[in-house]
């Protein structure tokens, strides 16, 4: 393996993808964030949070980073059609880094 492809390689392994949304239907339900750092708290309805992996989402409020509408509150149709399919293709993206990562580890 040529050096500069390696480079690119641990380069992108050592990335963490987390999606970024300002806006959701009428001042948002749901505000996906970036950041840099694990340890880098963001900001949400005056709350706390800190970035989270996709695969761990679930169907509650807050959890793992993700500010996730009920399925009763307005606009969750939307949420799932266009921010859900999202997550989990960022989460197969994370999980293909992953793999590259301990292949080039090995």
């Amino acid at each position: 393996m040529s050096s500069a492809l390696g480079a690119i390689r641990l380069r992108l392994c050592s990335a963490r993808i987390y999606p970024m949304t300002e806006n959701f239907e009428n001042k948002s339900l749901v505000r996906f964030f970036s950041t840099n750092s694990d340890s880098d708290p963001q900001t949400l309805s005056n709350k706390k949070i800190l970035p989270g992996i996709p695969e761990k989402v679930k169907n509650d409020k807050l959890k793992s980073g993700y500010f996730v509408p009920r399925q009763t509150d307005p606009g969750y149709e939307n949420w799932e059609e266009k921010v859900l399919k999202g997550i989990k293709d960022l989460d197969a993206y994370n999980k293909m880094l992953e793999t590259l990562n301990k292949d080039f580890k090995s």
